[in-house]
């Protein structure tokens, strides 16, 4: 972008002589490079963010798992829990009955047929789509977190809070 600026010659008078020059436009160009400096600026946090955020979550993981561990969180669990029975009852959830059965049936949706199920439909349809990368994928996201999840349920072993158990 240019600007077109007059300056004035020798001469006076109506033709005096004035002539155009071409000089960079200041203003435009600090707009365009301080909207530079800014995406600069936000792209150099992204990599910080991205290392952070990962960070942060396994810091809060390791800490609430030492608390676990400690049994420091058995009054919290059993105060939420107590909290969503019925006063005196262990065995009666707070709620109307058609809640109950709602949550029954959402709970059910993580059952070990149900994932599987979903699994294999999923990776078949990948297959059939010609996504042989992505299936593979799939198979080793879970199978990783099947791996996952028992090594952290045999390192904790914690069982259920027993009033609830015996329902």
């Amino acid at each position: 972008m240019c600007d077109l600026r007059a300056t004035s010659g020798a001469t006076s008078g109506a033709t005096s002589g004035a002539t155009l020059v071409r000089t960079p436009a200041r203003t435009s160009a600090r707009r365009h490079f301080s909207g530079l400096r800014d995406r600069l600026a936000r792209f150099e946090n992204a990599p910080f963010i991205a290392f952070l955020a990962p960070a942060a979550l396994l810091f809060a993981f390791f800490k609430i798992a030492g608390e676990m561990k400690e049994g420091e969180t058995e009054t919290l669990d059993r105060a939420v829990l107590a909290a969503l029975r019925a006063p005196g009852d262990p065995h009666d959830p707070i709620g109307p009955p058609w809640l109950d059965l709602m949550v029954r049936d959402l709970t059910s949706l993580g059952s070990t047929s149900v994932l599987t199920l979903l699994a294999f439909t999923t990776v078949g349809f990948l297959l059939v789509a010609g996504r042989r990368l992505a299936a593979l994928f799939v198979i080793a996201s879970l199978s990783g977190g099947t791996l996952l999840g028992a090594l952290l349920k045999s390192a904790f072993e914690r069982p259920r809070p027993a009033f609830i158990a015996e329902g």
